[in-house]
Parts: structure tokens; C-alpha cells; sequence
């Protein structure tokens, strides 16, 4: 029985028991047929479970309502994101947008009602945050702010543009902390644009805005909400709540006792000094008959669809990073309590899920030790991560985000469709511009397959690199799905026919070059007719030419600075691998000639070929550096140049 309770806890389904009689709160608009089977099949012997236990975790303990003071500390999610804010108060990474389009007629002084009434009835939109006299981060909450619905003028066609210059920083000290526009297109044509900042929101936040807003505007009346956000703030920061999670916070500092490498992927651009947060978001889909066959293998071992699917994503990143232990974000709903599920606020916290990536496994034997360990995970979701950070004293880097880069997110939720009495409303998809992460993959499960979309850091990727990392990942899943026992070793991102071309364009000699042209002339004239076609292929990694290109114009810039020029020796001291071409071209590129020396050359006939050639400098591997320790020349390592693209 306990481990159902930690699969319905991946599932972010709660249970309880409500006198004599069991009680499950699943997510908003739950859809998923095998698990309310399963719950059907084990009702009995999960309610004798949870009586012996007494109590599951702390769904049994109340939120109580608290006194109303002037102001209160914030919680953890909030203060990251307020400090976030005070860092870069122009950043619009931490606003949430809604585009609805409506057919039919709208209503503005209703649609004003309505929103008003929501701000009464939800006080995170009415919280103003700034500092006490100890600079210490406070909220407070206005019985009363100022709302208007604004006017947007224009023509249906320039809604990109319009949703853009609607979509604006947030002064968090003057709420309210969501606006709303309305452009009308016609009498029967509308959009509804919303607007509102994370502190106060979020994602099932959303879901609950977009409920009570067509509730409240076909004249239904609200059920009341049981406490408020500030009860759950004080509860949540209470000497009992925090003796509660502290065996999470032992089983999370047990989980990180290690030190783990930040994850290095093939990024486009060197990374700026600070996050400018600008992205993009590249969709994609699988099919319905793929999405049959993953959910085959997840049944067959056990597990859930989130476990396949963020395992297939730690392999990629595994892959392209070449770590075999790597970390990756994740999102919990914290919506626990029965008196939360009405509440707008921003619960949701942040989980970060070590993950080892073992070449010598099969896939089946990867995941069911994955997802064994994601149990353990959630059995461990309360403590929040902002405390995590703070408790590995991880040294802050305002380029990256501490313990990840990189983000998964199943939603589990069917998407719901709403509707007012005048119209019918539909989601408008409007492009996004901001990525919190450098890689954020959503995964949806939709009747016609799944629907994924790859939220991208701009700065860091161009499209044409993400479009790879989409096709890598589809590739990923389609040979699990053809051979789920297959060796992650085994398992490629580049498929037969690309090395197959590569071979092919290697092998024809039989052309003839103009005698003008250098081999580096003729290799940058590839470079520009084939930026993103692969390179070089070593075992199941990739290089492109531009990425090929870049490497390489790195290495002869730092042979240039060391004094390196025309025919000037270079020795090349590395085995065969991924970046081996790397070096014979950058010291190419530096005017100078390279020399290859095999490693497995004994000491002294090295030492004698660099005396002989009178070889100044020596381009090897960390792991070869001793080869050259009774050599007078200089060393360079190949690492750092690939570390400098980075």
C-alpha cells in the first residue's frame, strides 16, 4: 500500500479519511482512467492502511485561521521570486499571461464586476511586498485597491504585437497584482488579455482564475473559501510545520552530499554574466499509437508516464552534457490541504531530482531505478527547495539558476473548456518570450497523442540547435518504444543514415579543389553552406560544423595569444575522440602545423620528437598531462577550450 500512496502522490492525488469513509483529492480536472481503477480495486485495503497509520503525512492536521495582522513574512517560493524581482524589476520572466479569445459579445462593466469580485475574494492579487526596518522581505495585504478594466484598440491581425506591449513589469509594492484588457474586434468577436505575477499565482492558480471567472460572469454564485493565503503563510512558517518537514530536510541534504558538476550542454553562445531570462518555446507532438506503446512499457514496469518520459529527458541530457549524473528541475503543486484547492497563491514548489545515468544498463532496468527514487523524492516534496539552496550554502551565480538548468513538467490535468452565456471562449497561443530555465520541457497528455513544448534560453541556443534536441529526444523514445530492453549505451541520437553521410561525404577523394584555396578556406565554405549538418560522429556523439567551427576558431585564437603563427609546430597529444579534429583544425587555423603524438607512445620517444621538431607547445587531455612532465614545452589543455565555448 505504500507504494500505491507515493504513486498517487506522483500523480499529485491525495487521501485521507474523513470519519469512516475514504476520501481522495485529485487534481483539478483529473483524467485518467487506470489509476481511478486501480483506487477502485484497493479502496478497502488502502482505508485499513491509512487507519493503522492513523494519519497521512500532514493532510490530517487543519490549517488554522489566524489573527489579522499588519504584515507577514513571506514563504519561501515567494521570497525567491521577490528577490528575483528586486534584482531585475524590468524582467517579465515571472509574468503569467492568458490570451482568451471570444466569440460573441462581451460585456465590459460585467467583466469588470467580475474581476473586482475576484480580487475581494482572492487577497494575493491585493498583497503589496516591500522591506521592514531591518531590510527584512514583509507582505501586506490592501483591504481596497484601484482596478480598471483597460481598453485595447487595434486590429485582430496585430495581436502578437499587442499581447507583447500588454504584458508589462509589475511594481510589487503597488497591487493589485493583475491587470486585464479587453480589445473588441466586433460585436461578436472579443479578446479578454489577463495578466499576473507569479508571487501571487500559479499554475493551478490559473485553472481556478479561469473557473471563477466564467462562474462569476453566468451568475453563479462562489462557494466561500475556508482560509485565506496569509493563514496558509503563518501555518506554513509555524514551529510545527517546520519540525513536521525536518526529516525532509535530512533526506534532501543526504540527497546532495555529493557534489554535482553544473550541466554543460552545446550551447550556441557563451553564457552571459547575468540572466536575461528572453526564450523562446518550440512545440511538438507524439502520436497517439507512441503515446499507447510508452504507456505499455510504464504499465509492464510499474511505473508512471512522468517517470518514462523525465527519464528519457535525463538521458538526452546526459548524452548531450556527457555526465552520467546530472540534476533536473521539477514542480510540485503543494496543494496538499482540502482548504487550498480554491485558493489563488503561489504554493507550487520547486523539487530538484538527482538523476544517474548508467551506460552499461538497459532502459527498463534505468527507469524502474529512477522511478523508485522519484517516489522518494515526493515522499519528500514539503521542504521547500529556496531553504534547500540556502542549507548546501551553494555559492550564488546570477547566470544560472542554483542545483539546475534544465526542467520537466507532466500536466496531469485534462484540459477544461470553458464557456460564458454569450460566447464560447477559446485559448489564444500567443508566442512566448522568456525562458526561466536554460531548458524547460512541458509534456501534456491529450487524446490524440502527447503534446510537448521546449521552452528554450535564447541567449544560449539558436532554434536550429533546439530543433536537434526535439529530434534527439523523438528519436530517443521511438527506439525505447521498438526496444525498451536496449543499453543506454546503445541507445543514439544520431540515426544510421547521418553517420552514413558523414562516411559518405569522408570518403570522396576522387574532387578536385581550387589550388587557391587552404583546407581551412575549404572547410568554412562547408561551414556556411551546412551550419547544423553533422561534422564529426564518435561513438553516439555529434558535432556540427558550426559548433565544429567555433571549437576550433576558440583553440587558434589561444595559439595566437601564446605566440603561435605561420608553420609554427603544435604537438597533438590526445587519443581519438568527439574533439580530436577539434585541435588539428584550430592549430591549422593559427597558421601553425600539427604534429600528432599517440599517447600510447612510452615517455621518451614523446620527449624525443619534441626536442627533435623543436615542438614549443603541446595540446593534450588532462589524463595525458604526465606524458609531458619531464618536457620543457608548453601545455595546453583541450578541456579548457571546450569549457570557454560554454
Amino acid at each position: 500500500m505504500e507504494e500505491l500512496l507515493l504513486k498517487l502522490k506522483e500523480l499529485d492525488i491525495n487521501i485521507k479519511i474523513d470519519k469512516e469513509n475514504l476520501k481522495i483529492i485529485v487534481p483539478k480536472n483529473f483524467d485518467n482512467p487506470s489509476i481511478v481503477q486501480e483506487l477502485k480495486n484497493n479502496k478497502e485495503g488502502l482505508l485499513n492502511y491509512l487507519n493503522k497509520r492513523k494519519s497521512l503525512n500532514s493532510i490530517e492536521n487543519k490549517i488554522p485561521k489566524g489573527l489579522r495582522k499588519e504584515v507577514y513574512q513571506l514563504t519561501p517560493a515567494q521570497f525567491r521570486i521577490f528577490l528575483l524581482n528586486k534584482l531585475n524589476k524590468d524582467s517579465l520572466a515571472y509574468n503569467q499571461t492568458g490570451v482568451l479569445k471570444v466569440t460573441g459579445e462581451v460585456d465590459k462593466e460585467k467583466l469588470s464586476y467580475v474581476f473586482k469580485s475576484l480580487l475581494n475574494r482572492h487577497e494575493c492579487f491585493r498583497m503589496s511586498f516591500g522591506l521592514d526596518e531591518s531590510n527584512q522581505p514583509i507582505q501586506s495585504v490592501l483591504e481596497e485597491v484601484s482596478f480598471e478594466i483597460e481598453e485595447i484598440k487595434g486590429k485582430e491581425s496585430d495581436i502578437e504585437l499587442i499581447t507583447k506591449e500588454f504584458i508589462r513589469p509589475f511594481d510589487l509594492s503597488k497591487p493589485p497584482l493583475i491587470r486585464v484588457g479587453l480589445m473588441k474586434i466586433s460585436k461578436e468577436a472579443h479578446y479578454i488579455l489577463i495578466d499576473m505575477h507569479h508571487i501571487a499565482s500559479d499554475g493551478v492558480s490559473v485553472q481556478i482564475l479561469m473557473k471563477e471567472f466564467t462562474q462569476l460572469y453566468n451568475g453563479d454564485s462562489l462557494k466561500p473559501l475556508q482560509i485565506s493565503y496569509r493563514d496558509y503563510a503563518e501555518w506554513f512558517l509555524s514551529n510545527e510545520h517546520q519540525n513536521f518537514v525536518q526529516h525532509q530536510k535530512e533526506f534532501w541534504l543526504e540527497q546532495f552530499n555529493q557534489k554535482y558538476d553544473v550541466l554543460e550542454l552545446p550551447y550556441d553562445f557563451p553564457r552571459p554574466l547575468e540572466k536575461t531570462f528572453k526564450g523562446k518555446v518550440k512545440n511538438f507532438k507524439v502520436s497517439s499509437q507512441d503515446l499507447f506503446e510508452l504507456n505499455e512499457i510504464a504499465k509492464k514496469n510499474e511505473i508512471t508516464l512522468f517517470s518514462l518520459l523525465l527519464g528519457v529527458y535525463g538521458i538526452l541530457l546526459s548524452k548531450l552534457s556527457r555526465k552520467n549524473d546530472i540534476v533536473v528541475g521539477t514542480l510540485v503543486a503543494g496543494r496538499k490541504h482540502q482548504e487550498l484547492e480554491d485558493i489563488i497563491g503561489m504554493f507550487a514548489n520547486t523539487l530538484a531530482f538527482p538523476i544517474n545515468v548508467e551506460a552499461n544498463v538497459s532502459f527498463n532496468e534505468y527507469i524502474k531505478s529512477l522511478h523508485q527514487k522519484v517516489l522518494s523524492y515526493l515522499d519528500n516534496d514539503e521542504y521547500p527547495y529556496e531553504e534547500l539552496i540556502n542549507d548546501l550554502r551553494i555559492d550564488r551565480d546570477p547566470s544560472r539558476n542554483p542545483l539546475f538548468d534544465c526542467v520537466f513538467v507532466l500536466q496531469n490535468n485534462k484540459q477544461e473548456s470553458f464557456k460564458i452565456s454569450t460566447g464560447e471562449i477559446q485559448e489564444y497561443l500567443f508566442e512566448s518570450t522568456t525562458a526561466k530555465f536554460d531548458l524547460t520541457l512541458g509534456a501534456k497528455e491529450e487524446n490524440n497523442g502527447l503534446s510537448f513544448e521546449l521552452e528554450y534560453a535564447t541567449d544560449l541556443f539558436k532554434e536550429s540547435t533546439i530543433e536537434r534536441f526535439v529530434n534527439y529526444y523523438k528519436r530517443l523514445l521511438k527506439n525505447i518504444i521498438q526496444n525498451p530492453n536496449t543499453q543506454l549505451a546503445e541507445l543514439s541520437l544520431v540515426t544510421n543514415a547521418e553517420k552514413e553521410k558523414t562516411l559518405e561525404l569522408n570518403t570522396l577523394l576522387d574532387v578536385s579543389y581550387p589550388e587557391s584555396l587552404t583546407i581551412v578556406d575549404l572547410f568554412e565554405a562547408q561551414v556556411e553552406n551546412y551550419p547544423n549538418s553533422v561534422a564529426v560522429v564518435y561513438e553516439d556523439e555529434t558535432l556540427t560544423y558550426s559548433e565544429l567551427n567555433n571549437l576550433s576558431n576558440i583553440l587558434a585564437y589561444d595559439l595566437r595569444s601564446k605566440g603561435i603563427g605561420r608553420n609554427d609546430i603544435v604537438g597533438l597529444l590526445v587519443e581519438k575522440n568527439l574533439y580530436t579534429i577539434v585541435g588539428m583544425l584550430g592549430i591549422l587555423k593559427s597558421g601553425g602545423c600539427y604534429m600528432p603524438l599517440d599517447p600510447s607512445y612510452p615517455e621518451g620517444r614523446i620527449r624525443y620528437m619534441l626536442e627533435d621538431s623543436q615542438t614549443e607547445l603541446v595540446i593534450t587531455n588532462k589524463e595525458h598531462e604526465d606524458l609531458l612532465k619531464e618536457s620543457s614545452v608548453n601545455v595546453m589543455l583541450l578541456e579548457k577550450v571546450i569549457d570557454k565555448k560554454r
